[in-house]
């Protein structure tokens, strides 16, 4: 989104986990991807899945799994799919926080 300032969000899923929300578009996801890989270490669990009004893709990291995705609902997103991964979201998070604008 050129010339939008990126906001992010902290939520909690219904579910109860962890979640932070960017209002971009779906190609930013790869975006949120390389940061997951390059910065924090994890890897990529096969390719996005990429539907007409979403895209999911699952990374894992010593027992930690997360997603990250697009909707038309939420946005980008990354989120824990385990109890474990609830602290690494609001890590994730509070990096993008700083980064957001260069990304």
């Amino acid at each position: 989104m050129p010339g939008k300032p990126r906001k992010g969000y902290f939520y909690k899923t219904a579910q109860g986990r962890a979640s932070y929300e960017i209002d971009a578009d779906s190609e930013f996801v790869f975006k949120l991807a390389t940061v997951l890989e390059s910065r924090f270490g994890f890897q990529a669990e096969g390719k996005p899945l990429d539907g007409i009004d979403v895209v999911y893709w699952d990374f894992t990291r010593d027992g930690l799994r997360l997603m990250v995705g697009w909707d038309i609902w939420s946005g980008c997103f990354v989120v824990a799919t385990n109890p474990e991964g609830d602290q690494m979201v609001q890590e994730i998070g509070q990096y993008l926080e700083g980064v957001l604008h260069e990304l």
